[in-house]
C-alpha cells in the first residue's frame, strides 16, 4: 500500500476521453477534480485558475 498514489488526469488535459492514471501525489490541478454524473456517463469537473479568472472545466470520460 502506497498512500502517496492518487488519480491524475493525464497531462491535465481538458479534452473529452482523456485518460485517468495513477500517479504520485504532487498537488497539481491534474489531481484536483471530482467526478460528476452527466446523463448516464461520468465527467471530470475541476477548476483552473487563469490569473484573476476562475473557471470550471468538465471533461467527459467513458
Amino acid at each position: 500500500k502506497n498512500s502517496n498514489l492518487v488519480l491524475d488526469v493525464s497531462g491535465a488535459n481538458i479534452s473529452n476521453n482523456t485518460n485517468i492514471q495513477v500517479h504520485e501525489r504532487n498537488g497539481t490541478n491534474a489531481q484536483k477534480f471530482k467526478l460528476v454524473q452527466v446523463d448516464v456517463d461520468l465527467a471530470i469537473s475541476y477548476h483552473q485558475q487563469n490569473q484573476s479568472e476562475r473557471k470550471s472545466e468538465n471533461t467527459l470520460i467513458k
